[in-house]
């Protein structure tokens, strides 16, 4: 039986991550957010979690740990990765967004005129390179990094399993 010893390691775990989070993006933004996503919560959590198991071991059992740990885990990944939409500039979100902020509602067409194509695609560009997925030559043509093309062949492999052509999703 799982107790709720657990559970609530687990969510104390992420809560306090959470706030770091707050606070040092309040602080200063990092350049590479998932870069210093996973110090936050991973790294930290995981250093901490260590040094607080062997504070408590004999309070703690070390089963208890991990399950606690593996479920602070999904979830922190979970948000992870659901991060860089949250932040960036998703068409959906922006329109969600500017309907939301008004008063009476918008046309199609004065959302048309906020939300430009041009402007959804350099600021993509910009968190790719800021990423460092991308880089942008003086001539501004954009070449994937090492890192960019393994993320590039995750998601063709992936959309691949899935059976999805190119644009299709």
């Amino acid at each position: 039986m799982i107790h709720l010893q657990v559970f609530v390691c687990a969510a104390v775990a992420f809560v306090g991550a959470f706030f770091l989070h707050v606070l040092v993006w309040r602080i200063f933004k990092p350049r590479n957010d998932i870069n210093a996503l996973g110090l936050v919560f991973v790294v930290l959590p995981f250093v901490a979690g260590v040094a607080l198991f062997f504070v408590f071991r004999e309070k703690f059992p070390l089963a208890h740990f991990v399950l606690s740990a593996l479920l602070y885990l999904a979830v922190a990944a979970a948000y992870i990765q659901t991060y860089p939409g949250m932040r960036s500039n998703v068409p959906t979100l922006v329109i969600v967004n500017l309907v939301g902020r008004s008063k009476s509602g918008l046309t199609v067409e004065q959302i048309k005129t906020t939300l430009t194509q041009e402007q959804m695609v350099q600021n993509k560009v910009e968190e790719l390179a800021d990423e460092g997925f991308v880089t942008i030559a003086p001539d501004q043509s954009i070449q994937l990094t090492a890192r960019g093309r393994t993320l590039a062949s995750i998601f063709i492999t992936y959309r691949r399993l899935l059976g999805l052509n190119e644009g299709a999703g």
